[in-house]
């Protein structure tokens, strides 16, 4: 099960917290916020920055050599060659762990190139991606962010990359406006004023661009909350009839991982989830 985003911890503050936990000698700590940090990747709120998340792994490969985890020293390792192909441990993490680097970067030849499409940003591994920028990257396990022109975080998930990607982006979220109801002639006398707690029922909620329902939550995007489906004061029938434009919005619905974004189709189908 996914972690809210609310309940996600930041990555940094957890890496950096494990590397002081490391050099104390305080090994068990150390693992336990290295696994807390690998288990939050795919929850971020905040774009991940490319070092930390390389330290990350080059930590997470220390500890196995550490404790004599063969398997686990392959996996980080890598990852850490996967993430940061160019990118050699430093001499201080030891002659073990660049040697692993050294036979994993031979392995991992292929590559697979990710290209975006339109105005916004894809990060993989905390670099960034855009149109007419396509970059080629070992194949194996990314962590993609997606972001749209206006900065705004559509997805994060971890992704197994088998083969070339192309990722449409969207520009700003699409405008969202309130549809309101034909004017009637004003009966004498007039009606009372409506109640202050009243909320527009959610199908009047609809996308400028294309007439589709939409209540997006997330990232910046209230108007769910205000149709008055978040704390049960709309219509429920209403409400089950936008809701499959929430879980759209979310990417929580829609086959292989796309994410529905009005009119336009966020190309993350083709980009098989972290089993």
């Amino acid at each position: 099960m996914d972690t809210p985003a609310a309940e996600c911890p930041a990555l940094e503050p957890l890496v950096g917290a494990a590397w002081a936990a490391f050099r104390d000698a305080e090994v068990q700590q150390a693992d336990e916020l290295v696994e807390r940090a690998l288990a939050a990747r795919a929850c971020q709120v905040l774009l991940v920055p490319h070092g930390p998340l390389l330290e990350l792994y080059r930590l997470e490969g220390l500890l196995a050599l550490t404790s004599g985890d063969e398997e686990g020293l392959a996996t980080a390792t890598r990852r850490a060659v996967v993430a940061g192909p160019d990118e050699p441990p430093p001499e201080r993490y030891g002659a073990d762990l660049q040697a692993r680097w050294t036979t994993w970067s031979l392995e991992l030849q292929a590559r697979s190139t990710v290209t975006v499409q339109g105005a916004g940003t894809v990060w993989v591994d905390g670099l960034a991606v855009t149109e007419g920028a396509p970059r080629a990257l070992p194949r194996g396990e990314h962590l993609f962010q997606v972001v749209d022109g206006a900065g705004v975080q559509l997805a994060v998930r971890l992704v197994d990359l088998t083969e070339d990607v192309t990722l449409p982006t969207p520009g700003a979220a699409p405008a969202i406006v309130v549809a309101q109801p034909p004017a009637a002639p004003l009966p004498a006398p007039p009606p009372p004023a409506v109640a202050p707690h009243r909320r527009h029922p959610a199908w009047a909620f609809v996308l400028a661009g294309g007439g589709a329902v939409l209540a997006a939550g997330g990232a910046g995007y209230s108007t769910w909350l205000g149709s008055g489906c978040a704390d049960g004061t709309a219509n429920p029938a209403d409400c089950a009839a936008v809701q499959p434009f929430v879980d759209a919005w979310l990417g929580a619905a829609v086959g292989g991982g796309a994410l529905a974004l009005g009119g336009t189709v966020l190309g993350i189908a083709g980009l098989p989830p972290k089993e």
